[in-house]
């Protein structure tokens, strides 16, 4: 009796679980400490499925408001929702979210839809929920628009697989249905959660050998080439595998059958398969790291990591698909160029391999374009400029759950992981869609922003030249704009949020940066807020005032129509951009240098002879054996007189240690030296200041006196 064969694990199944604890990871980054009851638990997961879905382009936007209570006979169980929108369909979350590990079943899951389903009836009948800003303005949408809701979509989101059918029915013109977004399909959507060092062929365990090769470039080259043949059976493993993450480096997915190429392809495996191997160009492909060596004499590779198509998805794909039919694919064989690649090479090399080698089907030449060097550049910035206090750096996600990933690999002790949160501290963490959402308001364009996290996105790269000229990189000061934008952008944020506004908040924040742009036209020091890693008090209470303004006047040019769709549009904007905002007085970042108290030499109120006196005789008294660990920042600065503040200044100069702020703050202590101290550098100041004066001793260039 034959054994039946052994199932093939899936990459993704086999990283699902790895992915499960990112979630959980992420799931308490959200929870205040201490005990959560289920009902927090709950809201912080579907805050956190929430964002993978609106990334998906699953809903347009996710707002919280966690429901769960019972109104007369009814449960009623919401934790988000995602407004009506323009084709009146109203979207409702809800979740399953537990640590067992288990499944959810029909049963579950179908009482789930139905507490959901349960609170637009309930609003519609009148009965009243509680009285949260949230829970009064979901109840008000409903309310509202309720002549403009076609189809309510309960969407189930669950760290759990999902084993239930789709529920839909219809009750007049409306519309009911579910949809499920377990734990599989929450991984699925995650971007880019497999790297490319995940995809390892270990040919030894695959085929039990090496794989017979020729090595055929020459001593002096920067990468090197095999040729060698693989099997039909061996390519479906692979693709059984891996399936379409072998081709992350290929600009072209699998073309369905219906091309001519294809067919002859289908047709040569059924009838001819020992023939395919001539008839078929073959597989380009490229590895990180190859290991190759001799048995019996004759050069074979091992093992390869970082696998990729760059050629040959076609051949791939149709092989996989005739074996999954029944076919019988143990007799073809398919050659393979296998070359490695050097990463500094990897962005020039990689378009050629797949323009000059694609000729089954064209490519169009735009398709060669990437983008994926800008933020790899923008990572590799993130990773090595550190914030003013020389203590923290922000941490760039390249992919979602790329921070969730590093803490996991780094954090293998429980001092190691506290050493990564005070390296990346959770709230200093932002990722592509967040970027592009900072630089598209900043230039005036929130309506774009409004249009969702992927869709922003997607406009952000194809006008990267407005924001990164052609041919260059970002630089050290574009990374610390973006971030000083990003601590702007959360701070406007927080505005909305104190000035009590329930809805549209996402919204507003987005039009509230913008106009914080076009109101500063001619001073706006991004670099005093990555100096500072916060705006200054003043400009937050404007930013606070303002939203009001920017909410009541976007609510209503909509005239009427829906808020959320209306802020998408360009007609929005040019009505926003002309209200008249009320300002008392700039905020510090607007002011010229030499109006910023931070820089101001001028004391506030003299101090007393006697007190200055005192101050002095009690230096002298504490001189000796001096600890400069053991001073506050206020008296270090003062330890230091105007030649030893001249020497900082020269060595910041000569080294470029110090950012052009850092050399006015040293300027700025030189001149109160002179002064003899008249009085204390303010606690920004001697913040700063006492950072780059410690700095400077530790490098032997001064001692305090």
């Amino acid at each position: 009796m034959s054994s039946q064969p052994q199932r093939i694990l899936t990459i993704e199944e086999e990283k699902a679980t790895e992915f499960g604890k990112r979630l959980d990871v992420e799931v308490n980054d959200r929870l205040t400490g201490g005990p959560s009851s289920d009902d927090e638990l709950q809201a912080a997961f579907a805050e956190v499925a929430g964002a993978y879905i609106v990334q998906d382009g699953g809903m347009p936007e996710f707002v919280p408001c966690s429901i769960n209570e019972k109104v007369g006979r009814n449960r009623l169980t919401v934790r988000g929702y995602s407004p009506i929108d323009d084709a009146g369909t109203l979207r409702l979350v809800t979740t399953a979210y537990r640590d067992d590990g288990g499944s959810l079943g029909s049963s579950d899951f179908d009482g789930l839809v139905r507490f959901a389903s349960n609170l637009v009836t309930t609003v519609e009948a009148g009965r009243e929920l509680d009285e949260r800003p949230e829970v009064v303005e979901l109840v008000r949408h409903i309310r509202d628009e309720g002549e403009a809701l076609r189809e309510i979509r309960v969407i189930v989101a669950s760290n759990l697989r999902i084993n239930a059918d789709d529920l839909e029915a219809e009750s007049g013109t409306r519309r009911f249905r579910s949809e499920q977004y377990d734990i599989d399909r929450l991984y699925r959507i995650s971007d880019m959660t497999i790297r490319r060092s995940d995809i390892q062929l270990d040919f030894r365990k695959l085929l039990g050998r090496g794989v017979p090769c020729i090595e055929v470039s020459g001593k002096d080259y920067n990468y090197k080439t095999y040729l060698m043949t693989l099997d039909g059976e061996t390519l479906y493993k692979i693709f059984e595998r891996y399936g379409s993450k072998l081709y992350e480096l290929n600009l072209r997915s699998y073309l369905q059958p219906k091309t001519g190429v294809n067919k002859k392809m289908l047709e040569t495996i059924k009838t001819a398969p020992v023939r395919f191997l001539a008839y078929n160009n073959g597989i380009c492909a490229t590895a990180d790291e190859i290991e190759a060596g001799l048995e019996h004499g004759q050069t074979v590779i091992r093992k390869l990591v970082g696998f990729q198509i760059v050629n040959g998805a076609q051949t791939t794909s149709t092989i996989h698909r005739a074996r999954k039919a029944g076919d019988d694919v143990s007799q073809i064989h398919v050659s393979v160029k296998l070359t490695r690649v050097d990463d500094d090479d990897l962005e020039d090399f990689i378009p050629r391999i797949t323009e000059y080698a694609n000729t089954q089907n064209p490519i169009k030449a735009a398709d060669l374009q990437s983008n994926i060097k800008f933020h790899r550049s923008v990572e590799l910035l993130s990773e090595s400029i550190w914030c003013p206090d020389g203590e923290s750096r922000w941490f760039y996600e390249r992919a979602r759950g790329a921070y969730e990933a590093a803490y996991l690999r780094y954090g293998t002790t429980p001092k190691k992981k506290r050493e990564f949160r005070e390296e990346c501290p959770k709230n200093q963490k932002f990722g592509k869609t967040e970027l592009a959402a900072y630089l598209v308001a900043w230039k005036g364009e929130p309506q774009k922003v409004c249009l969702g996290a992927q869709k922003n996105f997607n406009y952000f790269m194809n006008k990267l030249d407005e924001f990164v000229p052609a041919g260059q990189e970002p630089d050290g000061k574009f990374y610390r704009d973006a971030v000083s934008l990003g601590i702007l952008y959360d701070a406007a944020a927080r505005a909305v949020r104190k000035a009590g506004i329930p809805a549209y908040r996402a919204q507003i924040t987005a039009y509230l940066v913008a106009r914080c742009a076009s109101e500063f036209t001619e001073i706006f020091r991004l670099d005093r807020i990555w100096s500072e890693q916060a705006i200054s008090d003043e400009l937050f209470e404007l930013l606070t005032e303002w939203s009001l303004s920017v909410q009541k006047s976007i609510v209503a040019s909509a005239n009427g129509q829906n808020v959320t769709e209306w802020c998408k549009k360009d007609g929005c904007w040019e009505e926003i951009s002309t209200v008249k905002l009320a300002m008392k007085a700039l905020p510090l970042e607007a002011l010229p240098e030499d109006k910023d108290p931070l820089f101001s030499i001028t004391p506030t109120t003299a101090p007393a002879k006697e007190a200055v006196a005192a101050d002095l005789a009690a230096e002298d008294r504490g001189r000796a054996d001096v600890k400069v660990g053991r001073l506050d920042d206020v008296e270090l600065c003062r330890r230091l007189n105007e030649y030893a503040w001249v020497k900082i200044a020269q060595w910041g100069a000569e080294t470029r240690t110090l950012s052009d702020f850092e050399r006015k703050i040293v300027a700025t202590m030189q001149q109160m030296a002179v002064g003899g101290w008249r009085r204390d550098p303010s606690p920004k100041q001697a913040k700063h200041a006492g950072r780059i004066a410690r700095q400077a001793i530790d490098r032997d260039v001064v001692r305090p006196a």
